[in-house]
C-alpha cells in the first residue's frame, strides 16, 4: 500500500467525503500493518519528528504586484515501521504536519502523510497479496501555479485519494508451464469536481510455458475490467492475447503478440474502440544488470511503439522507456507511474550493499539527510474525466561516486483526448477541462548531491518544464533552483537549511509568478 495523505484544509467540500474515505484507508493500513504477526519477521518501530520555519515573499504564488510575504511554521512529529521477511514485506511512514502562518495567510492546518507497501505471502508459493494506496495533495492542472510542497496557498492544488488492494493465485506446473489469476480494486477520489470519483474492478490471467531447453515459449493473457466514475456510464476494457518467444541465442529473443480488446468509452467522432491488435520486437539480456525489451505494433488507434531500456554497473543506474496507451488520470493515479527516488538509489547501492534491509536503512538516510525529491522529474497528472492517448517517452540516470550524487531526468509526455467529456458533477465544460484534457509536458531535472565531509553535505536541484495546450495552443514554462545546506549533528538528527527560487511564465495575462523562499529544518528519530 504507498499511502499519502495530505491538507485537510477545509477548502473544497469534497475534502469532507475525502476525510472520510481517508479515516478509512488509514484503519486499512493499520490492518495490514498488524496483519502477518504469525509469520517471523524482524519489526522496527521508530518515532520521528521535524521542525520547519520557512519565509516565502509570494505565500499564495500571486501574479507579479501582486505578491504578499509570510513566515511559515511546520511541525511534523510521525513513526515508521519496516518489517523485511520472506513472506512479507512492509514498510510505513507516518506523520502528521502543522502548518500555521505569522501574519494568517492560510490560518493553520494539519495534514496527515502516511507512506506504506506491502506484500505479503499468505499460503506458501499458492496465495499472495498486494496492497497500496495514496491521499496527497497535487496541483489540479499543468497550467496555473505551481506549489512544490504545502506551505503556498493557491487555487491550482486539491487532495487526492487512491488506493489499490490486489489478491492473487500463483502456481507452477513444475519447470514447464506458470500460471497466475489476480483480483484487482481500485479506487480514486478527489477534492475537485474535475476528477469524478471512480471504482475499477479488474480480472487478470496469465499462462506461461517455463523457459527450459526449448528454444520457444508460449503465453496466454486475458484481462477485464469494468471502470465506474460518479455521474457516468461504466466503461469495460477487456483484453484477451496469445504470445510466442523464440530465443536465437540464450541471451537474445524474438517476440509476437496477437489478440482481441474491445474498449466501451464514447469516442470523438465515434472512432472504433475495438479489433484486433498485434505486436512484434526483441529482448535482449547480454548480462544481468541490462535488459533491453523493444516493440513495434498496431492497435484500434494506429501503429504503436514500446521500448524499455535498463542497465546497472557498479556506480551507474541508467533508464528509458517509451510507452503507448489509452488511460485516464484515474489509472495514472492507481498505477503510481511516477520514478521513485527511493527505488532508483536503491538499484545504485544494490552492488555496494548486497543486504536490502541495510540498504533501504542506506538510502532512506541519503534521501533525508540532503533533501533529495520523492520522485523524479515527471509530468503533472491534470485533473479530467477523459480517456485519452498517452505517449511517454521517460529517462533517468544516477551516478554514485565517493563524495558524489548525480539524478538526472527528463521527459516528454503528449496526452490527446480520445473520449467525449460527460456527466461530472463538476464544470466539465470549463476552460481548465478543455486544457488538462489534450496537451503537451516536455521537461527535465538535475539533482546534486555533494558530501562535504562525514556529516555535511551539500544539494543542489534544478527543475524545467514547458507545457503546451494542444487545442488552444497556450504555453507554460516553469523553473526551479533549490539550494540546501545538511548537517547530521548525530546519528539520530539532522539540520539543513535552503533557499528555493522559482518562476513561471505564460503567453496568457497574468501567468507571470516568481517565489523566493528560505527554509531552515531540523529532523530528529528515536
Amino acid at each position: 500500500m504507498v499511502i499519502t495523505t495530505t491538507d485537510i484544509r477545509p477548502r473544497h467540500a469534497g475534502l469532507r467525503r475525502l476525510r472520510r474515505r481517508s479515516i478509512a484507508i488509514a484503519a486499512a493500513a493499520a490492518t495490514t500493518v498488524a496483519f502477518p504477526t504469525v509469520h517471523a519477521a524482524e519489526w522496527r518501530f521508530t518515532p520521528t519528528v521535524s521542525a520547519t520555519e520557512t519565509y516565502t515573499d509570494n505565500v499564495s504564488l500571486a501574479t507579479r504586484g501582486m505578491e504578499h510575504s509570510d513566515f511559515v511554521t511546520q511541525v511534523a512529529p510521525g513513526f515508521t515501521i519496516t518489517s523485511n521477511s520472506p513472506r512479507l514485506k512492509l514498510s510505513v511512514i507516518y506523520s502528521l504536519e502543522g502548518t500555521t502562518y505569522l501574519h494568517g495567510s492560510g490560518g493553520t492546518s494539519l495534514a496527515n502523510q502516511l507512506s506504506a507497501t506491502m506484500n505479503a505471502e499468505l499460503i506458501r508459493n499458492l496465495f499472495f497479496l498486494d496492497a497500496r494506496g495514496g491521499i496527497g495533495q497535487q496541483d489540479i492542472s499543468a497550467f496555473g501555479p505551481q506549489s512544490a510542497n504545502n506551505i503556498n496557498i493557491n487555487n491550482n492544488r486539491t487532495d487526492v485519494l487512491s488506493y489499490s488492494i490486489s489478491p492473487y493465485l500463483r502456481h507452477s506446473f513444475g519447470s514447464k508451464a506458470f500460471s497466475e489469476v489476480r483480483y484487482t480494486h481500485e479506487s480514486v477520489n478527489s477534492g475537485s469536481d474535475l476528477l469524478s470519483p471512480s471504482n475499477t474492478d479488474r480480472v487478470n490471467f496469465s499462462l506461461t510455458s517455463g523457459e527450459s531447453s526449448s528454444k520457444i515459449t508460449l503465453g496466454l493473457r486475458g484481462s477485464a475490467q469494468r471502470a465506474k466514475a460518479s455521474n457516468q456510464p461504466s466503461v469495460e476494457q477487456d483484453n484477451l492475447n496469445a504470445d510466442l518467444r523464440y530465443f536465437l541465442t540464450p541471451n537474445f529473443s524474438t517476440t509476437a503478440a496477437v489478440g482481441y480488446e474491445k474498449e466501451t468509452y464514447v469516442s470523438i467522432g465515434d472512432q472504433p474502440t475495438n479489433g484486433v491488435y498485434y505486436n512484434a520486437g526483441f529482448i535482449w539480456k547480454p548480462t544481468s544488470r541490462t535488459n533491453v525489451t523493444a516493440m513495434v505494433g498496431h492497435r484500434f488507434f494506429g501503429r504503436t511503439y514500446s521500448l524499455q531500456a535498463d542497465h546497472r554497473a557498479r556506480n551507474a543506474v541508467f533508464r528509458v522507456s517509451y510507452a503507448e496507451d489509452i488511460t485516464t488520470a484515474q489509472q495514472q493515479f492507481s498505477a503510481q507511474s511516477t520514478i521513485s527516488t527511493f527505488s532508483f538509489l536503491d538499484q545504485l547501492y544494490s552492488a555496494q550493499i548486497p543486504d536490502p534491509a541495510t540498504r533501504a536503512q542506506v538510502v532512506n538516510a541519503l534521501i533525508l539527510q540532503t533533501g533529495l525529491p520523492a520522485s523524479l522529474a515527471n509530468p503533472i497528472n491534470s485533473l479530467t474525466n477523459t480517456y485519452f492517448l498517452q505517449k511517454s517517452l521517460q529517462g533517468s540516470l544516477a551516478l554514485n561516486g565517493v563524495r558524489n550524487t548525480i539524478v538526472l531526468s527528463v521527459f516528454d509526455t503528449r496526452r490527446t483526448a480520445e473520449s467525449v467529456r460527460s456527466g461530472s458533477s463538476g464544470p466539465v465544460n470549463s476552460p481548465l477541462s478543455s486544457l488538462n484534457d489534450s496537451n503537451k509536458q516536455i521537461g527535465g531535472a538535475a539533482v546534486w548531491n555533494m558530501r562535504l565531509s562525514s556529516s555535511i553535505s551539500a544539494l543542489a536541484d534544478v527543475n524545467a518544464t514547458r507545457t503546451t495546450s494542444l487545442t488552444t495552443a497556450r504555453v507554460d514554462n516553469y523553473k526551479s533552483l533549490r539550494l540546501s545546506l545538511s548537517r547530521q549533528f548525530q546519528n539520530k538528527l539532522t539540520g539543513s537549511l535552503a533557499l528555493r527560487h522559482s518562476q513561471q511564465s505564460s503567453d496568457v495575462l497574468g501567468g507571470d509568478i516568481r517565489e523566493n523562499a528560505i527554509t531552515a529544518s531540523v529532523f530528529a528519530k528515536f
